[in-house]
Formats: C-alpha cells, structure tokens, sequence
C-alpha cells in the first residue's frame, strides 16, 4: 500500500518484486497501478498470474558461479547443499531435525548469519563469499 502511495505521489512506476506465490487475490485496481510484477522464478510468475497479476516477467536472481568454486577434497557420498541467509523464517530449525533422517549424507550450508543458533553446528559452514 505505502508503494502505491510512494509511487502515485512522485510520478514514478511501481516495481513490485515477487519471490513467493501470493497468499491473496490482487485486484484490478491494484494491478492497473503497478507498472511492473518482477518474479524470481515462473513458478512464481503463474501463481501471480493465476491471483489477478499482469505484466509479470521472470528475472531470476543471479548468482556468480566463478564465486563459489568446487570443493577442493570433496567428500565421497551425496551432499545437500543450503545456500542463504541463516535467519529463523527460513526454516532451517525444521532441516536441523530432520537432518538425522537423511542417511550417509553431508550437510553444507552456506550464506550470512549465525548457523550455529539455529541448530545447524553438524554442518559445514562455508560463511559468506
């Protein structure tokens, strides 16, 4: 709502970022005023579309492969790899049990925050590139 305010009083379009299938139907009157729906995936793009959305494009988040090099050593097996933020939304308290299930498997999470407080220390933490 604070967008479509923001974006009315200055004259500019509104660029909504959408990273999740809505939990809502969007309206016509919210759809005309947005100039542009950005989805991360098409997955998300059709959720959008199927809620009311219009003008939906994909635009994936990019991620630099020469940033993060193959393992050097690499344990023989099947490894899982968690790649984002360490933060409590993200579910990670939810891997953390279920991690004793998975058999003959490595954990790797990488990305910013505290792995450690969220029950993930048997896994190799690779922190931030």
């Amino acid at each position: 709502m604070w967008g479509l305010l923001a974006a009315r009083w200055t004259g500019v379009g509104l660029v909504v970022h959408l990273r999740q299938p809505p939990t809502y139907h969007v309206t016509p009157w919210v759809d005309r005023r947005v100039h542009r729906w950005l989805a991360v995936s098409e997955a998300v793009a059709i959720a959008w579309r199927a809620k009311g959305a219009t003008r939906v494009e994909v635009v994936p988040n990019g991620v630099d492969p020469m940033a993060y090099p193959a393992p050097v050593g690499r344990t023989p097996g099947r490894s899982v790899l968690y790649l984002g933020r360490f933060a409590p939304e993200k579910g990670l308290d939810i891997l953390a049990r279920a991690w004793p299930l998975v058999p003959d498997a490595t954990l790797v999470a990488a990305g910013p925050g505290d792995g450690c407080a969220l029950g993930l220390a048997g896994a190799s933490a690779l922190g931030e590139p």
